[in-house]
């Protein structure tokens, strides 16, 4: 709804339908269950992160990554890690938790790390499309991810 806020669910959603196309890899990325876990697991939680909290628990990551829109001062399209200490200060946020405390929350009560990926947003105004440069750092994110998860070859 509000243009270059659309980064992470648009992340997620263009690599489920990369799962969905390449079901027959056993290494493509899905949502999983507790028994497959060695895949990793998409969450689109929207304006809600907090709502993946259930999910994560039953999932019991090692790590879990953010992928959100975020005020860095930068060009738009720059993908920066945002240390999620700092991350109250440095994003646009339209969550109604702040990350950076739903990120203690999971990181003190699952034992697993956090990380925060951030998309400089260029346009965040009401019913706007995403830009071009966001559009472009969410292609390379979402390349980056696909190759980075396909089996190695024996």
């Amino acid at each position: 709804m509000r243009g270059d806020d659309a980064a992470g669910v648009l992340v997620v959603r263009r690599l489920m339908e990369s799962a969905r196309k390449n079901s027959s890899n056993s290494k493509t990325l899905t949502k999983v269950t507790d028994s497959q876990r060695e895949e990793p697991l998409l969450f689109e939680a929207g304006p809600l992160p907090e709502a993946a909290a259930g999910a994560l628990r039953r999932y019991l990551p090692d790590w879990v990554v953010f992928i959100d829109s975020a005020e860095m001062g930068k060009p738009p399209g720059t993908i920066r890690w945002v240390d999620p200490d700092q991350a109250e200060g440095i994003t646009g946020s339209t969550h109604t938790f702040p990350i950076s405390e739903l990120g203690k929350y999971l990181s003190s009560e699952l034992g697993c790390r956090v990380a925060i990926l951030g998309i400089q947003p260029k346009n965040l105004e009401f019913d706007s499309p995403v830009s071009e440069e966001v559009d472009r750092a969410i292609e390379e994110i979402v390349g980056f991810v696909i190759t980075s998860t396909k089996p190695s070859p024996r």
